[in-house]
Parts: C-alpha cells; structure tokens; sequence
C-alpha cells in the first residue's frame, strides 16, 4: 500500500480536469441546419430554414436563456441534465444532447415545429468570442 495515496491524488486531478460543463456552456450559439426532406415540402422547409437561420442564443450563467429569431428577442430558461440541454425560449423547450467538447448541440427533436422541420437535424454551435 506504499502507493495508496496515488489513487486520490489521480481521482482528483481528473476531476479537476473535467470543469464545470455547465459553465462551458454558457455564452453565445448559434444555430445551423442539416437534412430536410425534399419533394412537397421543399417550399415550407425552405422558409423553415430561413427563419431558424437567424436563431442567435446567449445562455447565461444564472440559467436564463434569451433567444433572438429575425431581430426579436425572447427570454426563456435553460437546464443540464448529463450531456442533455433543455432550452425552453419559444414555448415549446427543445432538448438537445452536448458534445464531449461543450461546442455543439445537436437536436433531433423540435416539438411544435410540426412538419416543417421533419428530416432535418438543428446543430448549436458555440460562438467564441473575438
């Protein structure tokens, strides 16, 4: 047991080294698309995808969240559970899994978007800052 010490002193260095992804977390996203079907609904997808285009997020530290879609701006709440981030702005809270890097967002699921966002995947990416 001469190295018994060694296994704390690992345990807390990992720890360390993981920080607080919540934190990581917290700043500027922004928002871009991939998939969408095509056929019938190209035309609602299109104007779906020009709207959501101008999706800007600031997630704040105290759990506030404010979105901005085409110049308006609306308040919400933002909360992590694991590597899954529940952003409720616009009425409807969409849930999205965090990459290992806390850059990216991605969700599959967009509730109250209806067809016009079927097929296709909302992907937050993290803004540095300048």
């Amino acid at each position: 047991m001469k190295w018994a010490w060694l296994l704390p002193l690992a345990l807390l260095v990992a720890l360390l080294g993981c920080g607080d992804r919540r934190a990581a977390l917290v700043g500027k996203w922004q928002l871009s698309i991939e998939g969408g079907s095509s056929g019938a609904q190209d035309a609602m997808q299109g104007m779906a995808k020009a709207f959501l285009s101008s999706f800007e997020l600031d997630l704040m530290k105290s759990g506030q969240a404010t979105a901005k879609v085409m110049g308006r701006e609306q308040t919400g709440k933002w909360s992590l559970d694991g590597d899954v981030v529940t952003i409720d702005v616009l009425g409807s809270p969409i849930k999205g899994k965090v990459d290992r890097s806390n850059k990216t967002i991605r969700v599959d699921d967009f509730q109250g978007a209806g067809k016009a966002t079927e097929g296709m995947t909302l992907i937050l990416q993290k803004q540095d800052a300048p």
